[in-house]
């Protein structure tokens, strides 16, 4: 039986439509951006482009931007690492745990409790401040512990998450900290009471680490509470020293403690 004609045009039709969507479709799926060094490279010519592009300056290609993969991310620096966290335990050992606890308490200016609960809770990938408890641990003692200062009650390292790997090439936080300075920056300002400064600052790093903990952009979020100190000082409030750095410092003066031996005392 012959096929009719306007079968055969219907046919051909199709082919033709077929075969653009599949050339559309080539057209559309563009290589990923390569990271290499924890920077982002063409993935055709191998140079270096710039953050966040999609488009190579020097050979001209399309490609699309990802997010780094785990092997490309740096470790975060600012929680105990593997090897600290092995030292750490052999000072415990060498001092006792009440002896370990005291000298810390008398270090950083807490209680025994609350450096007991440090001590126990510390571990790499855990908020160095708080130790990994998500406590206020300089809230007076039989008060209710309201959350850390740094990592607001996660008890995570806000840099890694927890799992030491900092997220790299996330556009929503690279957007998301231009947008905490622009805001951070208008309740800076000198005519604002200081408790609303301080309040306004830490509730935007809140908002801030709820949806971009983990993140390079997480490091670089200066500590709210010496903002604000700087700010009333008529100081950049933006040279304040980060969270992560504030973090870092307890585990630092935690070691210092402890690597005095108690017969050096």
């Amino acid at each position: 039986m012959p096929v009719p004609l306007y079968a055969r045009w219907w046919v051909i039709t199709l082919a033709i439509v077929g075969v653009l969507l599949g050339i559309s479709a080539l057209a559309l799926d563009r290589p990923n951006v390569v990271w290499s060094a924890e920077s982002p490279h063409c993935p055709r010519c191998r140079q270096e482009v710039a953050w966040f592009a999609e488009r190579c300056g020097q050979c001209e290609s399309d490609f699309d931007w990802v997010v780094a993969p785990d092997d490309a991310t740096p470790i975060s620096p600012w929680s105990l690492g593997e090897e600290e966290f092995r030292h750490l335990g052999t000072l415990r050992e060498r001092w006792g745990r009440e002896a370990a606890a005291a000298r810390v308490a008398e270090r950083v200016q807490v209680s025994d409790e609350a450096a007991a609960r440090w001590l126990t809770a510390a571990a790499p990938g855990r908020c160095g401040l708080c130790g990994g408890t998500g406590e206020d641990l300089a809230a007076a003692a039989g008060d209710a512990a309201p959350p850390c200062e740094v990592c607001f009650g996660s008890g995570t390292c806000i840099a890694c998450s927890g799992d030491r790997r900092m997220r790299l090439g996330d556009p929503g936080a690279h957007r998301g900290l231009e947008q905490h300075r622009r805001t951070a920056q208008a309740l800076a300002r000198a005519h604002i009471p200081a408790a609303q400064r301080e309040a306004g600052l830490r509730r935007l790093a809140e908002e801030f680490l709820r949806r971009y903990a983990g993140t390079v952009e997480a490091a670089r979020l200066p500590f709210w509470r010496l903002a604000s100190e700087r700010a009333g000082r008529g100081q950049d409030w933006e040279g304040a020293p980060t969270a992560v750095e504030v973090a870092r410092r307890r585990i630092d003066e935690v070691l210092d403690a402890l690597e005095e031996t108690p017969s050096e005392r």
